[in-house]
């Protein structure tokens, strides 16, 4: 370092000695052009600065500092990593969505059932787990999404983790458990067509394929999905061309989500409010997110933080979805 100011120090000398003998009128210098004075690097706290027109053109891409701040190829190579990322993030859920939803499992009096999706529909228990497994994997890729590759390997584990939580509500949306009078396999009929007291067939849920009620779910999955997408891409168009400062959205979008949390608690442990307004409420909010998040890509996060920047627009996607499923379906 001391080194680094004593030559920054003997530019500084050598600049002022050219400055100061280029407009003196010596004989043989007449015929030379003046040069432009040359700028001086600016001392602070001990330490040279390089002169302001000169930092914008050294501005590199690496750790440290905003992507407003880069390069345009530096904030072109971000942007491509970041949907990348989320491209493959995205692909990865809607396989693991069409897997579990497209596996048959045993017949049950002539009714096909679910395979993997009865078994995500009736464990609540596996639930909880993947969702704490997701939240932990999720801690731990914040604590490592500087070290390649265990940063690869978490968004991979926990992309797959938040993919089994979507296709397990794609599944809750599209089943319709097979009931009987006796709770046996005897007489076994789709709950969506029962009339009277059934129990469910051998006490777990097997959702029966091929009713009504189970198509329509499929019809609500599908929709919600082009819906989502629709939104994203529409509202990530409108942000990259727009010049608005969207920054006034964080506090309130924060408030707001928030806000939703307590509403969702007390939905499920009182029963009291409407989930379609619920599911509104959560779709405007999404989407605004999807907006910040979008406009925080060029004007917030470093150029090392694609993969900080990729989850959280996963993160927008995924509840939007969600919340669009919720208010496509017909259940209760």
């Amino acid at each position: 370092m001391q080194k680094q100011v004593r030559s920054n120090a003997t530019a500084n000398e050598q600049y002022e000695k050219i400055n100061k003998y280029r407009d003196e009128s010596i004989p043989e210098a007449e015929a030379v052009p003046k040069a432009e004075a040359v700028p001086k690097w600016e001392q602070s706290n001990g330490q040279f600065t390089a002169p302001a027109q000169f930092q914008e053109e050294t501005e590199m891409g690496g750790s440290g500092g905003y992507v407003a701040q880069c390069n345009a190829a530096v904030r072109k190579g971000f942007i491509r990593k970041v949907y990348g990322i989320l491209s493959l993030q995205l692909l990865l859920t809607g396989i693991l969505c069409a897997a579990v939803l497209s596996n048959r499992g045993e017949d049950v009096n002539g009714w096909g059932t679910l395979g993997w999706g009865s078994t995500l529909a009736r464990s609540s228990a596996l639930y909880w787990c993947i969702f704490l497994l997701s939240i932990a994997l999720l801690i731990s890729l914040f604590c490592y999404k500087n070290s390649y590759p265990m940063n690869v390997y978490l968004l991979g584990a926990w992309t797959f983790s938040m993919g089994l939580t979507v296709a397990t509500a794609c599944a809750v949306n599209m089943c319709d458990p097979l009931v009987s009078p006796d709770g046996t396999g005897a007489g076994a009929i789709p709950w969506s067509e029962a009339s009277g007291l059934y129990s469910l067939v051998g006490g777990k849920v097997l959702c029966a394929v091929g009713t009504e009620a189970a198509d329509q779910g499929i019809q609500s999955v599908i929709l919600a999905a082009f819906t989502t997408m629709a939104i994203f891409a529409s509202l990530t168009v409108f942000t990259f061309q727009s010049k608005i400062d969207f920054s006034f959205l964080g506090l309130g979008l924060g408030a707001a989500l928030l806000m939703l949390i307590i509403w969702g608690f007390i939905m499920a442990i009182f029963g009291i409010g409407s989930r379609f307004l619920y599911a509104m409420a959560g779709s405007i909010i999404f989407s605004l997110y999807i907006v910040y998040d979008t406009w925080r890509l060029a004007n917030v996060y470093g150029p090392d933080d694609y993969i900080l920047a990729a989850i959280d627009l996963y993160l927008d996607i995924i509840n939007l979805f969600l919340m669009l499923l919720s208010l496509f379906s017909n259940r209760d």
